[in-house]
């Protein structure tokens, strides 16, 4: 078993099934591209739905996430429900599983219940669960409902965290209010130099680390851009 050890670069590739083909429409979004995308770029760790896995060869060092739980961008309902069992997924031999809850929505409590499972038959195995905790309010994206996000992730029992970078705030504050490791979501794709100074600043700010999913594999020179993205988290010039 590999561990994830932070400060760690996640590449996130649960897009197809969470927005849909049709919303990369110039982007190759085979996940034998972004595997080796993230191998070649010097990723810690990969996270895809068990069908991606399941197409997916060797994978060397990388930390193999599995995403248990999703959400279509087809539906109007705020909420995620499990796609995979973790029985069914340790036969993509994972190191980590990850499930989503949306504090805020409402059908937080059913989330709730099913990270709660999720944790219990992960921890059996001794496999941590990286949380993605993401608010579903009106100020989804402000400091204060990050923050809280973030804390809910550690109080519920997460072993990692993901959330949101909040809009016109930095990472600092995020960070101070979970008390597990916080890795910021990578967002809708932005100028190379905004992202880059993103990192930066969330690294600065105590951060486990990012988990990027766009901001990496949707541009030409994925390869050569997650470098510099992993040079930052490393704080290797």
């Amino acid at each position: 078993m590999r561990k994830l050890k932070t400060p760690a670069v996640i590449i996130a590739f649960d897009h197809g099934f969470e927005h849909g083909p049709q919303s990369y429409p110039d982007v190759d979004m085979d996940p034998k591209r972004i595997a080796k995308i993230a191998l070649k770029g010097g990723a810690d760790a990969l996270m895809m739905n068990s069908g991606s896995w399941e197409i997916v060869g060797n994978t060397g060092k990388l930390v193999r996430i599995v995403k248990l739980t999703g959400k279509s961008s087809l539906s109007k309902r705020e909420m995620q429900e499990m796609h995979t069992t973790v029985a069914d997924a340790m036969r993509y031999k994972p190191d980590v599983f990850a499930c989503t809850v949306y504090p805020g929505s409402n059908d937080e409590q059913h989330m709730l219940r099913l990270a709660a499972y999720i944790k219990e038959e992960a921890h059996k195995r001794k496999l941590p669960v990286l949380g993605i905790v993401y608010p579903r309010t009106p100020t989804r994206y402000n400091e204060r409902d990050v923050m809280y996000a973030a804390r809910i992730g550690s109080e519920i029992g997460f072993d990692f965290i993901k959330t949101y970078h909040p809009k016109n705030s930095g990472f600092a504050n995020v960070v101070k209010a979970a008390f597990k490791p916080v890795f910021a979501s990578g967002g809708k794709l932005e100028h190379r130099d905004v992202y880059l100074q993103t990192v930066e600043e969330v690294m600065k700010s105590g951060a486990a680390g990012v988990a990027v999913g766009r901001n990496v594999w949707a541009r030409d020179d994925a390869v050569s851009f997650l470098k510099k993205v992993v040079r930052i988290v490393k704080k290797k010039r």
